[in-house]
C-alpha cells in the first residue's frame, strides 16, 4: 500500500497536524520516570482502560478483552505512553514483533464512525477499538493498520464530552507526598 496522498488526506478530513504521538512501553512506571526525570517531561496523568472505564471494546472483530494503562502530557500534539496488560492487543504485538517505540499518530475527530468509514475506504482496517470511556458513557477510539503505507498505527479520537478523573498524576504533588 502506497503512503496516502494530499488528497486522500484531506478526503479523510483530518488537521494536516496530528494530535497525539502515542509510544508502547513495557512498563508504564520506569517509562514515566525516564520521561519525567531524563528528559524534563511533565506532569501526566493516567487511566487504566479496562472493562470498567470501558463500556465497549474489540479486538481485530471480535469482543476485546484487552487492557491497557496510559498516560498522557500536554497538547498540540499531546504525548501519550502506553503499557498494555492483559491482551490480546495490537500493543502486545507490537512489542513482542518490535519492542519499546513509535506505535502510532492520532487525530480527534468529531465522529469516529465517520473517520472509521474514510479509513476503510482508503484500505486502513480497523484493527482495535474502544468507548464509553466518558462521564456520560460517549467517546471513542479505533487504531487503524496503516502500518505497511507508514509504518505506525493511525488512531481516531472521538473525545468524550466530559472525561473522568484520572487514576493518578505523575509526579504526585509534594504536598499529596506529605500526607502519605
Amino acid at each position: 500500500m502506497k503512503a496516502p496522498t494530499p488528497g486522500q488526506l484531506d478526503e479523510l478530513g483530518f488537521a494536516r497536524t496530528f494530535d497525539q504521538i502515542g509510544i508502547v512501553v513495557s512498563n508504564l512506571d520506569q517509562a514515566l520516570d525516564v520521561y519525567t526525570h531524563g528528559l524534563g517531561i511533565e506532569p501526566w496523568v493516567g487511566w487504566t482502560y479496562d472493562q470498567h472505564l470501558l463500556a465497549r471494546r474489540s479486538f481485530r472483530g471480535e469482543e476485546g478483552r484487552y487492557t491497557m494503562r496510559l498516560a498522557v502530557h500536554g497538547a498540540k500534539p499531546q504525548l501519550e505512553l502506553l503499557e498494555p496488560i492483559d491482551g490480546p492487543s495490537i500493543f502486545h504485538e507490537f512489542l513482542d514483533t518490535r519492542g519499546p517505540g513509535l506505535h502510532h499518530v492520532a487525530y480527534f475527530v468529531p465522529s469516529f464512525s465517520g473517520a472509521e468509514a474514510r479509513l476503510s475506504k482508503l484500505g486502513f482496517p480497523l484493527v482495535q477499538s474502544g468507548g464509553g470511556h466518558g462521564l456520560g458513557g460517549d467517546g471513542a477510539f479505533g487504531y487503524f493498520d496503516a502500518s505497511a503505507a507508514l509504518g505506525i498505527y493511525i488512531e481516531c479520537i472521538e473525545p468524550p464530552k466530559a472525561r473522568r478523573p484520572p487514576h493518578f498524576v505523575y509526579p504526585m504533588a509534594r504536598s499529596e507526598e506529605a500526607l502519605k
